[in-house]
């Protein structure tokens, strides 16, 4: 794998953090990685949530287990959905995985149910 994976994307993952708990409606615990890839932001955002990671590749998965092995990972393809049975308290998707360009959106599961 390449880089440090504690420090290639530590300083991100810490603002993405602070998103989270500035913009939640409840504090979140958990969160879904989508496009988790080899599991380097899950390494780092481990730190403050309970992660589960989602990627189509195999072999992606593969490693982000190695490198986290106290995390959640399933395999799954976001374009034709998936189910999980679990609710989340944020979510979070960048790299090419999304629209090929490097993006951060954040859906809040706990402010939808709040809507309601």
């Amino acid at each position: 794998m390449w880089g440090d994976a504690a420090t290639e994307y530590a300083h991100y993952c810490q603002h993405v953090a602070g998103l989270i708990r500035q913009h939640a409606r409840r504090p979140a615990t958990t969160l879904l990685d989508l496009g988790c890839g080899g599991g380097k932001n899950v390494l780092n955002l481990q730190r403050e949530f309970t992660v589960t990671g989602v990627d189509l590749s195999p072999a992606m998965l593969a490693q982000a287990k190695d490198l986290n092995p106290g995390c959640t990972f399933v395999q799954g393809d976001m374009r034709q959905g998936f189910r999980l049975r679990q609710a989340f308290g944020g979510q979070v998707g960048w790299q090419a995985s999304l629209r090929r360009a490097f993006r951060l959106r954040l859906v809040s599961r706990e402010g939808a149910k709040n809507a309601k």
